[in-house]
Parts: structure tokens; C-alpha cells; sequence
């Protein structure tokens, strides 16, 4: 299948898309100037780098050819600083490598799915492409305030900003994260509710996926703080009633104390899923920038809460499958790992989650961060101390 151009990248001179132009480039070409959205070609998808808020607020979502800046999931802006680009690069510069980008990850997930209808965000169009969930036959739905309770979005840990730091962010290969996570068996199939007082070692090795309604006691823990057990980037914490097998696991390795009151078992699980061979076969592929952005999508397809519109029922609109439920789990039991290996030597970690780990850093030492980062593996590393 030949390679199919129809995504740009257009930057906006200001975050008010309707008083001016700005730059723009389809295909890694020359950037040129527009005038004002209606010059854009309505024919072709344009990621802009207005956020969704701006987006939204502007009316924007009624243009058909037009996305937000997280259509990749990841924001325009982070890619931008994974490429080595800073704040006072040059505008066109920019949109240039940006189109480029983004040509190369549309064409890769066409390619992955053929048929692919680039309608949403990326990882939405992945969603929708592999048809993932029938709310109203799906058992999840009869248990949906315990699987509400044990989803965790992001992690965000404690703690006060370094003077004259900066926030470095270390990325495992996208495709190589993506494929370990989504390599774990989820559950499928129907739930029961039942008593029991089995311990965390029980509970951790039962054949069947599970959640457990636990008291978690993290007094007793190793850096407790780096858990980010309830913490999220909105600043507010989540009711931690039930966890995940996968959380527990990690609970345990941190030397927290785990007391479980009864369980949510599941009666069967899948065995996994594959990314597309496209993606996984080819090593040149593997490392490839927008092959782990499309990656990415497929993970952030399968490990995302719902927003079910036409429902009147559900708690605050959303569903939680039990299969994102549980494979976020496995994300942050991962993750969580690669964040104790930086904290280890003495980096303050402050999120992670999806491959990523970021650490505050002072420009001194962030040669040696790089150095750390590479032997544990870190593929990307973006920083505005990287061109220095």
C-alpha cells in the first residue's frame, strides 16, 4: 500500500485561532504562512497546537479538517522537545519536522488497520477501529463504582521543585513498553462478589483476575511517596477501596501492609493482545519515532476510561472496563519500576506512567541523568538542557 499524505501541522500565531494565521506544513515540507484557518485545505486532517480547552472553547470541533495539539495523545509541544526543538526554535522549523512526524505515524497506523477512519484523536480512532466495548452486555457494568475505585489515570508523587531545575522526561521505546504491557493477560467474562480474608500473596497468585476491597497501610513502606498511591496530575487523590492484582504486586514489593476484606473475581481472562506485526517485526520499524506513537495509541485505546454519552446512568458518565482497569495497573506496576530504579540513584521523581518517567534535575546534572537514564534502558530523553 503506498503511503498516504493527508495529515499537517498548522501553528497558530495566537491561541485565538480566529485573529490571524500562523505556519503550516503537509508532508515534513517547507513550512509557508496562512491567513487564518478557512486557507487551511479542508480536504487534509490538521494537527494544531491549540489545546483541547482552547479547542473546544472556540468552536473548532465543528470543523471537520481541524484536532487539538493531543491528537497524538502525546502533545504537540512534547514532541517537539523529544525532536530537540526548545522554546525559541525556530516557528517553521518546527511545524516542518512536526508534519513530518505526523505523515509518517498516520500512514504507519493506516497501514496496521487498513480502513482506519481518522475521525477523533488518534488513540480514539484505534478505539473505535477495533470496536473494544459493548457497555450494555458487558459484566463490568453491573460492578462499576469497585472498578471506578480501582482505576488509577496517572501517578503524580509529592514533593517541592529544585530551584533552577528542570523536568526531564525519560521514555522506554514506546513499542517495546506498549507490547509488555498488552502481553498480560486480561479479564473477560462475568464477575461475583464475595468474602474473604485471603492474604496479598492469595490474592496476588489466583488464577483468575480479581480485584480486592483492602485497607493498604503504606507506614511501613519504602518510599512511600514514589507509590503515588491515590495521586493524580489533577491534584486530587482516589478513594483506594479495591485494587488490582497487578497493584497489590506492587504494593507488596514497596513492603506495604495489605489487610483484604473480600474480593471481586472474574471468571476468565484473555490471552493478551498483540500490537499489529507491522510494528513489532521489522527492527527499523521498532524504533521508529511514530511507530511508538502509533503504539501508544493502541495502549492508551485499551487502558482508557469511557465517556458513554448517551447514557443517563452511569456515575458521572464514564465506564471503566475491567480490562483498562486492569492493564493501567500493569502499566503503573511497570512503570513503577523504572521510577524506583531512578529514584535509587538519588533523582526526584515526580509522575509516571505509560513508559515515562520524569525527574527534576539541575543543569549540572543532567549529563549524568542522561547517562543514568541510558543504562537503564531510557530510549528518549527530553529536556530543555538537551541542546545545551
Amino acid at each position: 500500500m503506498s503511503p498516504v499524505v493527508s495529515t499537517g501541522v498548522a501553528f497558530f500565531d495566537t491561541t485565538n485561532a480566529k485573529d490571524g494565521g500562523g505556519w503550516c506544513s503537509m508532508g515534513g515540507n517547507r513550512a509557508t504562512r496562512f491567513n487564518g484557518f478557512s486557507d487551511l485545505n479542508a480536504g487534509y486532517i490538521w494537527v494544531t497546537n491549540l489545546s483541547m480547552m482552547e479547542f473546544l472553547e472556540q468552536g473548532l470541533s465543528k470543523a471537520a479538517h481541524l484536532r487539538n495539539a493531543t491528537f497524538f495523545h502525546l502533545s504537540l509541544t512534547q514532541i517537539a522537545n523529544d525532536c530537540g526543538f526548545q522554546q525559541d526554535s525556530s516557528i517553521p522549523s518546527i511545524v516542518e519536522a512536526l508534519s513530518g512526524v505526523a505523515t509518517h505515524t498516520i500512514t504507519i497506523a493506516r497501514r496496521c488497520m487498513p480502513g482506519l477512519r481518522i475521525l477523533d484523536s488518534l488513540h480514539e480512532s484505534v478505539y473505535k477501529f477495533l470496536g473494544l466495548d459493548d457497555y450494555k452486555n458487558d459484566p463490568a457494568i453491573m460492578y462499576q463504582p469497585l472498578f471506578q475505585s480501582a482505576f488509577q489515570e496517572n501517578s503524580q508523587v509529592g514533593g517541592s521543585w529544585l530551584q533552577g531545575s528542570d523536568t526531564v522526561r525519560l521514555s522506554m521505546n514506546r513499542v517495546d513498553f506498549a507490547e509488555e504491557v498488552l502481553s498480560y493477560p486480561f479479564p473477560v467474562g462475568a464477575w461475583r462478589d464475595e468474602r474473604s480474608d485471603m492474604t496479598a500473596d492469595e490474592f496476588i497468585n489466583l488464577d483468575v483476575p480479581a480485584l480486592a476491597c483492602a485497607e493498604v497501610d503504606l507506614k511501613a513502606a519504602n518510599n512511600p511517596n514514589l507509590l503515588a498511591f491515590g495521586v493524580q496530575w489533577s491534584g486530587t487523590a482516589v478513594m483506594r477501596e479495591w485494587i488490582t492484582q497487578p497493584e497489590a504486586a506492587m504494593l507488596k514489593t514497596a513492603g506495604a501492609k495489605i489487610k483484604i476484606s473480600n474480593i471481586l473475581r472474574g471468571s476468565s481472562v484473555s490471552d493478551g493482545f498483540e500490537l499489529p506485526e507491522l510494528i513489532t517485526n521489522d527492527p527499523l520499524t521498532r524504533s521508529s519515532y511514530s511507530a511508538g506513537l502509533v503504539a501508544e495509541s493502541f495502549l492508551h485505546a485499551l487502558t482508557s476510561k469511557r465517556y458513554v454519552w448517551n447514557s443517563k446512568n452511569l456515575r458521572n458518565k464514564y465506564f471503566f472496563p475491567a480490562r483498562a482497569v486492569y492493564l493501567k495497573a500493569v502499566d503503573r506496576m511497570l512503570s513503577y519500576n523504572l521510577a524506583l530504579q531512578m529514584s535509587d540513584r538519588n533523582y526526584i521523581v515526580s509522575s509516571y506512567g505509560l513508559g515515562v518517567v520524569n525527574i527534576q534535575v539541575t543543569e549540572d546534572l543532567y549529563v549524568e541523568a542522561v547517562k543514568d537514564a541510558a543504562d537503564l534502558g531510557f530510549a528518549i530523553v527530553a529536556s530543555k538542557f538537551r541542546q545545551k
